[in-house]
């Protein structure tokens, strides 16, 4: 009942506020005020048994406002006891200029440069902290392709005939990259696929979604048992309605005035679902925070835990949001030197964008406390040469950083992008590099190892991978094999655009076209006697595209996969038999 209660004497304060405020004074007799309080008080009532109800939470979305309305309200009744003409001050004005003076001296960086640009205070250090791993530990699958393979794994039905994604969808603002038994992974939670089939059918969520992001050919698995052998129910979703909301359960169970910055499905050692829910505290005003903890909720007991940054479970990678991080990096890096430095500096950097916004890097580093860390690359204010000004390390747990001015040219993302890109040649028509990561190879080489996807297509897959030095301008290798792409970029190999194979044997193959189509631009061959598919590379697409049926051919190919092989070159021109 508190929260009625709260909701029930901010509304009624509020309500009979406004209304003496707005009322000329010399026709309010006993019975208008009467009327007033009765009015007031039945219109709080009905309005507090709703948010109750609902689980409406007064302190986290709504009590600002009301704050500020408040205030607003007690100057008003104030005047409006010592004026007579109290009654021609604008209601909305008088909130409107209230809310904008308390934000601006409370929040704006003149007063206050301080404050928010002390929430960081990177170390220095003389070399980045990039560490190497192992293939197979290594983030191979971007989230674009782990949230197609996730999209498929809901199509398919219940025992009882119900289809999965008529019922469900996935919540993809809640899918966070984790480790789980030493395996990289990215979990999605489903949730309710409407609010009437909510609302109508009352039913529980039935599980979430795992992709390996370490191996590319792992199928993606819908987990709907517990590892008791019973059935997941979900009663509580990041964006589910009413009392089933993640942020209304929280705020009614623990403290109306948390402020949530973001949640997400994590797993923990027994591979057993929690939400996780970044709280954030404000150091400046409104908008400016620092992080201040999580609170871990089991959405099919729906029981709530609140932790502080040094109490966080082990299975809790990071003890901070990314989104509050950026934050606080782009403050320290503007306000460091104080509020008029910032004004035309030349020492103002921000992190680097990709996608058109800042993003962190979840990424494998040393000297940290659990051999992770955030990272982003540091440039100018307005930086157009995609060259990296400093490189920045944050202890996900410890939230600890670091930053490295790099002592020669360093690429960024987009330049990364770029350059794979160009070694793509005319496969960029149909393929596309994304989501670089950062790692060290061969114990002191610094790369972007970046995956490369189709731009179109309903089956997307990985296709191929780059890697691009850090430290140089060297041009981007690439093949379909992570390790003959490492291969490349090491021996400065001048034929990256060609597709390899880890056996490397050429098979001659002699024979007359039984098939040929197009798939996105590719060209694709059968032979007669042969059972395996061709595939044209880029360089031999064009020759591809002027085969006849029934041609006689005389080509070199090597192993793609069990059922298909790539066209490397022809012995015989076809365009000219």
């Amino acid at each position: 009942m508190s929260l009625f209660l709260n909701w029930f004497i901010v509304l009624i304060c509020f309500n009979i506020l406004i209304h003496f405020a707005t009322m000329d004074k010399r026709t309010l007799d006993s019975n208008i005020r009467k009327a007033v309080i009765v009015s007031s008080v039945s219109i709080s009532f009905f309005l507090a048994a709703f948010s109750w109800w609902a689980i409406i939470p007064l302190g986290a979305t709504v009590s600002t406002a009301f704050i500020f309305a408040i205030s607003a309200g007690a100057i008003q009744f104030s005047a409006f006891m010592f004026c007579d003409d109290a009654a021609k001050i604008s209601n909305v004005v008088m909130i409107w200029v209230f809310a904008f003076i308390v934000n601006f001296y409370t929040g704006h960086a003149f007063f206050n440069h301080k404050e928010i640009s002390s929430v960081l205070q990177p170390i220095e250090v003389s070399e980045p902290m990039f560490t190497e791993i192992q293939e197979q530990e290594q983030r191979l699958v971007p989230i674009e392709i782990a949230r197609d393979k996730q999209s498929k794994v809901i199509n398919g039905r219940l025992e009882d005939g119900t289809m999965i994604s008529s019922m469900y969808k996935l919540d993809f603002n809640s899918t966070i990259i984790q480790v789980v038994k030493g395996e990289k992974v990215y979990v999605t939670p489903l949730t309710w696929n409407g609010s009437f089939k909510w609302f109508f059918n009352d039913y529980d969520v039935i599980g979430y979604a795992v992709t390996k992001a370490s191996d590319p050919d792992a199928p993606t698995k819908l987990v709907v048992k517990n590892k008791d052998g019973s059935d997941i129910s979900f009663k509580i979703t990041e964006d589910g309605y009413l009392g089933t909301n993640l942020a209304r359960h929280i705020h009614a169970e623990l403290d109306n005035s948390l402020i949530i910055q973001n949640s997400f499905m994590m797993l923990d050692e027994e591979e057993y679902p929690y939400y996780v829910s970044y709280i954030v505290k404000s150091v400046a005003g409104i908008g400016n925070y620092a992080a201040d903890g999580v609170v871990v909720t089991d959405p099919q007991t729906k029981e709530v835990i609140r932790y502080k940054n040094d109490e966080i479970p082990s299975f809790i990678e990071a003890s901070a949001a990314e989104s509050t991080l950026i934050t606080n990096i782009n403050n320290w890096g503007e306000y460091r030197k104080g509020y008029w430095e910032s004004w035309g500096s030349s020492i103002k950097i921000k992190a680097t964008s990709y996608n058109n916004k800042s993003e962190l890097f979840f990424i494998d580093a040393k000297g940290t406390l659990n051999g992770l860390a955030y990272f982003t690359g540091l440039e100018g204010d307005s930086s157009q040469n995609k060259s990296l000004s400093g490189m920045l390390f944050i202890d996900p747990i410890t939230l600890k950083s670091y930053i490295y001015y790099p002592e020669s040219e360093s690429q960024n993302e987009m330049a990364v992008l770029d350059s794979v890109k160009a070694s793509l040649g005319n496969l960029s028509d149909k393929w596309t590099p994304t989501q670089p990561i950062p790692y060290r190879i061969f114990g002191d080489v610094d790369v972007w190892m970046t995956p490369i996807i189709p731009i179109n297509g309903t089956s997307r897959k990985i296709e191929a991978y780059a890697y691009t030095k850090i430290f140089s301008t060297e041009k981007s290798a690439w093949d379909v094999k992570l390790s003959n792409a490492m291969s490349k970029l090491l021996t400065n190999s001048s034929d990256s655009g060609l597709i390899s194979n880890s056996k490397a044997v050429t098979e001659q193959l002699v024979g007359n076209v039984r098939t040929i189509y197009f798939i996105n631009g590719s060209a694709y061959l059968t032979i007669h006697g042969y059972d395996k598919v061709i595939e044209c590379n880029h360089e031999t697409n064009v020759e591809c595209r002027g085969v006849m049926l029934e041609q006689l051919l005389d080509i070199n190919t090597i192993e793609k996969t069990e059922k298909e092989v790539v066209l490397v070159d022809f012995n015989e021109n076809p365009l000219k038999q």
